[in-house]
């Protein structure tokens, strides 16, 4: 504290010792208190009365401390959480003073009401039904969102189910589910910012982007109307990443955006050498189209320098089950970050895919430091269960690393063919996937070979190195960065749909499951017949014989119409 300020910290706390003596000397001459006028106080032309005679009794706190507590004037914004009001208290802003008394409201459940309110005075009084502590008109979304907000900030994925348990837990209060959602949806608008001005930020995010990230790609197309139409980013480690490590190999996969204009969030991936996807670019366009998905293998194309396209594989859906199949082939996949990106904004949305890929680099980095050999480790549990599997196989050499292998498991025994110099398998599997299939495997048992030496590089550690060596530098403040004054970006059209949006992805009848088992069939284009009389195009419930009473006829009449009733 400064020599200038004890005036400021005496006119703000006060000292309950000086309060003990003060009111014992008041005590004796309380005689003369009475009789003396109350001092005046002048400031800024305004006369001002102020009596301290019964205050210290009024606000004074309690405390159980052996050490004399203080007593704070100033109401602060910690206060909020437990907010106290006594005779002489100050506040920052008439602001702060309403969410005070909004806090105080919803703490002790009484419903006050603010009154019409002057330059000075601010007025709230009790409802009529402030006796009955049953509804709280205080109790708002907005109250809600703010209280919560680092709650959301902590966990952005916290559902409305946990959210209302955290509530009633905390206020013994039940709010509705809408509230709830609306309290959700200003929490993350403070958060994550205006949904339509992140649109204007591009430009200059897609310059930082290039300045903090040197070789990365971010480009943006508008439509006549300057109105946002797809957008495409490719950082420089991802890119060297999948030249370097990965196999020429691409997988292609889109999903719906969340949020209020919606649209399509584009994805392509690769596979790393311990069989991991490997992100390589992402793009959001309005609508998954032959247009947009042209314009996005070309513009990666063009990214990736690609001119031979004879040795690169390119795997696409034409169903909607492409992501229960990635994580069928990929169970440990870091596929589902590009899904829960989707709900963002479109700024916040490529930001947290390129916090992802940041963090997910660094994590591999740590990972494949404490691996031990050459081989990564889901390669190498794949290599030792065909290692167990070859127990089923003989092999017979026939020199110049030719070897003939019996397999007696299979339903039709079938003799396979074995060239360690040529490194093929006439099962094919070795030569597809680079890893020794169990005849391969044999075939390495019998002649004293490591199975894990006839692996392909393309899954040793230094390749895996070598994809995750690159750093992801991360972005300055929004604050920091550089105007590039190109012109505004309007959101896409808004086109209200009518219901609740849809969180849950609407599955193809080849993905629900059965109770018995197997897979639901579509019944699309199933003609529909009569369990009673067999005759098609109608039910049991619509059938004449059926609701007359009436026997079945011993043979059904083709598509001819049931007699009618006379």
């Amino acid at each position: 504290m400064n020599e200038g300020d004890d005036d400021l910290f005496e006119d703000n706390v006060v000292d309950a010792d000086q309060d003990e003596r003060h009111e014992e000397k008041s005590t004796k001459k309380s005689v003369k208190v009475k009789e003396k006028a109350a001092p005046t106080f002048e400031g800024k032309g305004k006369a001002c009365k102020e009596d301290n005679s019964e205050e210290e009794d009024l606000w004074g706190p309690e405390s159980n401390d052996d050490t004399a507590p203080l007593g704070f004037k100033t109401f602060r914004e910690v206060d909020l959480a437990d907010p106290q009001f006594h005779v002489g208290q100050t506040f920052e802003s008439v602001e702060l003073l309403r969410k005070a008394i909004q806090a105080y409201s919803c703490k002790h459940r009484k419903d006050i009401k603010l009154q019409v309110n002057d330059l000075k005075r601010l007025n709230g009084r009790c409802t009529e039904e402030c006796s009955c502590n049953f509804k709280v008109h205080s109790f708002t979304s907005n109250f809600l969102a703010q209280k919560y907000l680092e709650s959301f900030r902590a966990d952005q994925d916290m559902n409305m189910k946990n959210f209302s348990r955290i509530v009633q837990k905390e206020w013994c209060m039940t709010p509705g589910r809408c509230k709830l959602q609306r309290a959700r949806r200003l929490a993350m608008k403070i958060i994550y910012g205006d949904e339509e001005g992140q649109y204007k930020l591009l430009w200059d995010y897609g310059n930082e982007i290039r300045r903090s990230n040197p070789g990365s790609s971010f480009y943006v197309s508008l439509d006549e109307n300057s109105r946002f139409k797809r957008c495409y980013m490719c950082l420089e480690a991802s890119k060297k990443g999948f030249l370097q490590g990965c196999r020429p190999m691409i997988f292609l996969d889109g999903c719906f955006i969340k949020t209020r204009y919606r649209g399509q969030l584009l994805a392509e991936v690769g596979v790393d050498p311990n069989d991991c996807i490997f992100p390589i670019a992402v793009a959001a366009v309005e609508v998954e189209d032959t247009a947009n998905w042209t314009w996005f293998l070309d513009t990666l194309k063009a990214d990736l320098g690609i001119e031979n396209i004879a040795p690169w594989t390119v795997m696409s859906n034409k169903q909607k089950g492409l992501i229960n199949d990635v994580k069928d082939v990929f169970p440990d996949s870091e596929h589902r970050y590009i899904l829960e990106a989707r709900e963002l904004p479109v700024l916040s949305m490529f930001e947290r895919i390129k916090g992802q890929i940041m963090s997910r680099n660094y994590n591999k980095q740590n990972q494949e430091e404490k691996w031990p050999g050459v081989v990564c480790p889901k390669i190498k549990k794949r290599v030792l269960k065909n290692v167990e599997l070859s127990n089923n196989c003989y092999a017979d050499g026939e020199g110049d690393g030719l070897f003939a292998v019996y397999d007696v498991v299979s339903s039709t025994p079938v003799d396979y063919i074995v060239d360690l110099k040529t490194k093929t398998c006439t099962c094919s599997r070795w030569q597809k996937s680079g890893i020794p299939c169990p005849h391969v495997a044999s075939v390495a048992t019998k002649d004293g070979i490591d199975p894990l030496s006839l692996v392909d590089n393309c899954y040793s550690i230094d390749m895996h190195r070598k994809t995750y060596g690159n750093i992801v530098y991360p972005c300055k403040d929004k604050s920091e960065w550089e105007k590039m004054g190109e012109p505004t970006i309007l959101p896409p059209s808004y086109k209200k749909h009518v219901g609740r949006p849809t969180k849950n992805r609407r599955k193809a009848p080849g993905e629900v499951d059965c109770r018995g088992g197997g897979k639901r069939m579509s019944r699309h284009g199933v003609i529909m017949h009569c369990s009673h009389c067999g005759r098609p195009d109608h039910n049991r419930n619509g059938c004449y014989w059926f609701k007359n009473g009436l026997p079945a006829p011993d043979q059904p009449q083709g598509n001819n119409p049931p007699p009618t009733q006379p």
